[in-house]
């Protein structure tokens, strides 16, 4: 197992943890987080179903009726699909635990479809309120899991020398100077961060938007497209921009991504912007500078 390099000095201290061993921790802290998550997903999705079967029509045509099965959760239907089996049998009696997860838009076509029925509303609901008692006594451990997590991000994006990224569901994308370019690569246009790695972006223009670090630390997403982005439950129109939080959902082109600031940039995000810092005034006059010359400008850290 390769060693991280801020990690070597445990190596060298007595009746420390190994370095093996406090990887291990961070990967079980990092495997518990996930189960949370995952838990909280199917909750959710158990919700959308309930609403689905309460607005829907409480007679079901012939064929409707055929196709629907009865499950305690939608996790459930996903596992007997075959879609949930995993290798390890990693499975829970509530069917909260599935293994694969889906994709939302999955999740929803199987729920719209009428194939899913969480039997009685008054008992699903009874089991939903259970687990949302319990997801409520769990968020103290999911707030100190995520610190560990968000550790294990800031370490692998300083190494990269990146101020921030964008995590996709299939690839990362760095942000490791103060102004980046994001589309698609063409034979005749390249960008700095290019989507295609995260899937299908035929939707995504090849000049599609700008992320920029301004004074201050703020960033800032600039669409440059032609249609809108999403920032959060904001609309982005093009040529108009808006300010990227850490833990932003960003969607273009169909792609969607969380946008992770590094904490371990903080004092560099605040000096690293895209236009030089202003100089105080000597207090002695200074000497003039030759004819025809201008300030050098402060290259980036």
């Amino acid at each position: 197992m390769e060693i991280e390099p801020d990690l070597a000095f445990l190596e060298r201290m007595p009746n420390a943890l190994s370095t093996i061993e406090l990887l291990k921790r961070r990967k079980e802290r990092v495997a518990a987080l996930a189960d949370l998550y995952e838990r909280q997903y199917w909750l959710l999705a158990d919700e959308l179903c309930v609403r689905a079967q309460d607005g829907e029509n409480p007679s079901p045509n012939g064929d409707e009726a055929a196709d629907r099965k009865e499950y305690e959760s939608v996790a459930d239907y996903f596992r007997a699909d075959g879609k949930g089996v995993t290798a390890t049998g990693n499975e829970d009696k509530q069917g909260e635990r599935c293994g694969f997860v889906p994709d939302f838009a999955s999740v929803e076509e199987a729920i719209n479809s009428g194939k899913i029925s969480l039997g009685d509303k008054d008992a699903a609901e009874k089991r939903i309120g259970a687990r949302k008692a319990n997801a409520s006594e769990n968020l103290a451990s999911a707030v100190d899991l995520e610190k560990t997590a968000m550790s294990l991000f800031s370490r692998r994006a300083t190494r990269r020398g990146a101020l921030a990224c964008l995590v996709g569901k299939s690839a990362h994308f760095y942000i490791s100077r103060p102004e980046v370019s994001i589309g698609r690569n063409t034979n005749c246009q390249l960008v700095d961060l290019d989507l295609s790695p995260e899937g299908n972006c035929s939707k995504v223009s090849r000049q599609q938007a700008t992320i920029t670090l301004h004074r201050g630390g703020s960033f800032y997403l600039q669409n440059l497209g032609q249609k809108k982005c999403r920032v959060d439950t904001k609309v982005v129109p093009p040529k108009r921009r808006a300010v990227l939080a850490n833990g932003s959902f960003v969607e273009m082109g169909g792609l969607r991504f969380i946008f992770l600031v590094n904490p371990l940039t903080k004092y560099n995000r605040k000096t690293l912007v895209t236009e030089p810092p202003k100089v105080a005034a000597a207090a002695t006059p200074a000497t003039p500078a030759p004819s025809g010359g201008s300030p050098k400008k402060e290259e980036p850290m």
